[in-house]
């Protein structure tokens, strides 16, 4: 279980296209690990991210700097929700400095989650997201299966309930084609910068 725990901080890596309003785990189905913290990179070693705990809250905050140089700021949750492990991502707060826009700009932004699904067979580690063409497909013979809203450019949003999107997505998980490919996640050795 703790090896599978250090997928975390890479799941931010590949950011789900399926996204929600509400979170995709309740309060009693969080746990935290505290050797999730550390450096992290994807197999190509293009992007990294810092992940720090935050073991009164049951959550890691994230820093994830991009090819470019680029940063952003998240708070993830880990959750076993039935037999799969859920990671929940969410963007933290804004920092002064994160938008190069005015206020007025910053208040119309409305941060969302994502959620990526862990898998651990030894030694190999790996995150997968719900493919976004599936759920596009699958959603229109089946417009009222779970309340959702088309942001348009490949972004479905869900809207329903924590219940509602966590039932949607347990009935789904196993389907073809629902999840898109497994990425690898690498840890960076504490002795490199």
């Amino acid at each position: 279980m703790k090896r599978v725990l250090a997928l975390l901080p890479l799941l931010l890596l590949f950011a789900g296209c399926v996204q929600s309003l509400q979170p995709y785990y309740k309060p009693d189905q969080l746990f935290y690990d505290p050797n999730l913290v550390g450096k992290w990179t994807d197999a190509d070693q293009q992007n990294n991210m810092v992940v720090t705990g935050d073991p009164a809250n049951k959550a890691y905050n994230v820093v994830l700097t991009d090819e470019k140089g680029k940063t952003g700021r998240f708070v993830v949750h880990l959750a076993k929700i039935q037999d799969q492990m859920i990671a929940d991502i969410y963007p933290a707060d804004l920092q002064e400095g994160d938008l190069k826009a005015n206020d007025e700009y910053a208040l119309h932004l409305v941060p969302v989650h994502s959620f990526m699904v862990v898998e651990y067979s030894p030694p190999d580690l790996r995150v997968r997201q719900m493919d976004s063409d599936w759920f596009e497909k699958y959603i229109k013979t089946h417009p009222d299966e779970v309340p959702f809203s088309d942001l348009g450019s490949d972004r479905p949003l869900l809207i329903g309930t924590t219940d509602q999107v966590q039932t949607f997505v347990l009935k789904h998980i196993k389907d073809k084609g629902a999840l898109g490919d497994a990425q690898d996640v690498i840890r960076i050795p504490a002795t490199q910068p």
